[in-house]
């Protein structure tokens, strides 16, 4: 049995990523020493937080009258994903764990883009998962001048 899922619950959840993926961030800013690679995370953090303020935003009343298709399978976050930083041993399993949040992050907003016809909130969807494939390029970045 295929069940639909509404875009609410799958913007709640995108709204819930969000919000981890700022305290990720926070708490990789913490352990980490490079003061560049301590600037990275603090305003990754920022921007996870504008992106949450963004899907809040959103007309909550309009979208919930639309469903995704049986055959969209749209992940807001794999439960890997969740790791907490405070788990993760060495820092560059910190940024490996970053780049793949920020991949499944890019994914999710792609896919929820496919969901709508043109209209703002498909426009949104479309530069969020610009900006989430812009921060795991950073983190790539970042990565391979540490490491």
């Amino acid at each position: 049995m295929t069940m639909k899922l509404s875009v609410k619950d799958i913007i709640g959840k995108a709204v819930i990523a969000e919000e981890e993926a700022y305290e990720f961030y926070t708490e990789a800013a913490k352990r980490i020493k490079s003061p560049s690679a301590v600037n990275m995370f603090e305003t990754l953090a920022k921007e996870e937080l504008r992106h949450k303020e963004s899907l809040k935003k959103l007309d909550i009343t309009v979208l919930d009258t639309k469903t995704l298709k049986p055959n969209q399978q749209i992940k807001v976050c794999e439960k890997v994903l969740l790791t907490p930083v405070s788990e993760l041993k060495e820092i560059q399993d910190v940024f490996i764990l970053a780049i793949k949040r920020e991949q499944e992050a890019h994914d999710t907003y792609a896919e929820l883009a496919k969901v709508f016809k043109p209209s703002t909130e498909k426009e949104l969807f479309l530069e969020l998962a610009k900006m989430e494939k812009g921060h795991k390029r950073v983190l790539e970045k970042e990565y391979d001048s540490c490491f």
